[in-house]
């Protein structure tokens, strides 16, 4: 659950770039999962 989306899950990868362009986070390519991307969003990382 900690690496989702899993490699080759197109689908989700692409939801993945979406919300990391919806919170202005696109140019953070270290996000590469949603736990980092909340990780992100709140501050942590």
């Amino acid at each position: 659950m900690l690496d989702y989306p899993k490699a080759g899950d197109q689908v989700m990868t692409d939801r993945l770039i979406q919300r990391k362009e919806q919170a202005g986070l696109s140019h953070r390519s270290e996000i590469t999962t949603f736990i980092d991307f909340i990780d992100a969003d709140e501050g942590r990382i």
